[in-house]
């Protein structure tokens, strides 16, 4: 069987799933990849691809470094695809400028739409425990510095500008929001 069929068949586009850390973008991404034909294009593991695993005391200007390093990748990733006619998913905070500029960049060069989708998340509280406890995390104190971190970025998290946005609810179940994009994009 054809690895597309039986999925939905999505017009060649860049889907830009965008929000504050820990607003469940690899999730929606990840679910949306499966059902549709679109290839996902996540920063977290493009970064592990190029750095190995994130070591969680970088000096600000080297993780600063290794976020843009990994942006620039993903997006030439995403460009190969899109020139292959398949539409590309691709999840990350996308929290300055330079990373909205990335995007609609990508958009004009390879003449394709760029639809952008902002998941704003459930109660920050209620998503940090339920990701300790999945992660059995809650004792570890390097997991405290992670969240001090997240919630550091979260504060300084701009939306995306100059590009029709569509707000989802990180509260609605992922299966929602997966069908709300596909009716979206489907217009």
């Amino acid at each position: 069987m054809p690895y597309h069929e039986g999925k939905e068949q999505l017009p060649r586009s860049i889907i830009a799933i965008v929000g504050p850390p820990l607003s469940g973008k690899t999730t929606l991404g990840t679910l949306l990849a499966k059902k549709t034909n679109a290839v996902l294009f996540d920063i977290d593991s493009v970064r592990k691809y190029i750095f190995g695993e994130r070591h969680p005391q970088l000096p600000p200007k080297l993780e600063q470094f290794s976020v843009q390093t990994s942006s620039m990748a993903m997006v030439e990733m995403a460009r190969d695809n899109l020139l292959n006619g398949l539409p590309s998913i691709v999840t990350f905070s996308c929290s300055r400028p330079l990373y909205h500029d990335m995007l609609r960049h990508l958009a004009v060069t390879t003449e394709s739409p760029l639809h952008a989708f902002e998941l704003k998340p459930p109660s920050l509280d209620l998503e940090l425990q339920r990701r300790l406890v999945e992660r059995n995390l809650t004792d570890d104190p390097s997991n405290v510095r992670d969240i001090k971190t997240f919630l550091s970025a979260r504060k300084r998290y701009q939306t995306i500008t100059g590009v029709d946005l569509v707000i989802l609810d990180g509260a609605q179940p992922t299966e929602q929001n997966v069908q709300k994009i596909i009716s979206r994009l489907k217009v």
